[in-house]
């Protein structure tokens, strides 16, 4: 459920756009001077996606996540779009842009989200989003590759190893760790969900680092110097692995990463027992699998 709450702000993240068409999204664009008053202000356009995207966002908290549940829902951006027909701004673009990561992100429907990238492209090309098009149509390709690669990481398969340099230019790889219980670990010191992990992770590897159980770090930061500052702020003692790549990093794109904080615990031989364990559920995993030989 994590992952799904806050889905306009987290495909955000693979979509690419203009910081004046995000905060369309969120209402905070004001209306430009001027405008014709014939004209819907771009706070009356965001106003009203903003509350669709609330209405689903509260069914999708209640696990209410399929096209089924959604269905009145989704008509609402087509009304939205018919309601404002002819007006070629990029707060009416957002509607398609906001339907599209509402396709992709929660419904899993990569096909209709590409499809609506497309009428985008089509319908408002002098638009922000129409502009970044092609962009988000690579995006929504990463996305659906990063589902494949992660539909073969599944629980008892082995996990692919790698060999790398980590931030301290140490060799770095997974069969160096072989004998251990180890959580490979995604997450980027600019992400607020990344970072309200750290606590219980911290406690895990101090509580049973000494019986066998590593975590290696692999940070979507873009500035290694500052990932740096801040694991040593922290007192993060696992390696960490950062090319400075963000999404684009080397590892992340191996594993199918797309969204932070991901996570998969691994056993002594490197198979999967788990992906995105947390709180209770982890402790309890690493503590059991620390107990076979």
């Amino acid at each position: 459920m994590q992952k799904k709450a806050f889905w306009w702000c987290v495909v955000a993240a693979l979509f690419i756009f203009s910081s004046r068409a995000f905060s369309v999204a969120q209402g905070t664009t004001p209306a430009a001077p001027g405008r014709n008053r014939s004209q819907p202000s771009a706070t009356t356009v965001a106003t009203e996606l903003r509350d669709l995207v609330a209405r689903i966002q509260l069914k999708v908290d209640q696990g209410k996540n399929t096209s089924a549940d959604l269905e009145d829902d989704l008509k609402g951006f087509d009304n939205l779009l018919a309601k404002y027909a002819g007006q070629k701004t990029d707060d009416v673009a957002e509607i398609l842009c906001t339907q599209a990561r509402l396709c992709l992100q929660v419904l899993g429907d990569a096909p209709q989200s590409r499809h609506l990238i497309l009428q985008l492209k089509r319908d408002f090309p002098l638009t922000t989003q129409g502009r970044n098009a092609d962009q988000i149509l690579n995006s929504i390709s990463r996305h659906e590759n990063g589902a494949r690669i992660r539909g073969a990481l599944v629980a008892g398969s082995q996990f692919p190893d790698f060999s790398e340099e980590d931030s301290t230019r140490k060799r770095l790889s997974l069969s160096a760790h072989k004998g251990k219980v180890v959580l490979v670990h995604f997450w980027a010191s600019w992400s607020q969900a990344s970072v309200a992990d750290l606590p219980n992770l911290l406690a895990l590897y101090e509580k049973h680092h000494e019986d066998g159980f590593n975590i290696i770090g692999v940070s979507l930061d873009d500035d290694q110097l500052k990932l740096s500052g801040f694991t040593a702020r922290y007192r993060i003692p696992w390696p960490q692995f950062c090319d400075s790549g963000r999404w684009n990093n080397k590892l992340a794109v191996k594993y199918g990463v797309n969204v932070i904080p991901a996570s998969y615990l691994l056993d002594r031989n490197g198979m999967i027992i788990s992906k995105d364990p947390s709180g209770q559920r982890l402790a309890e995993q690493i503590a059991l699998a620390l107990e076979k030989n």
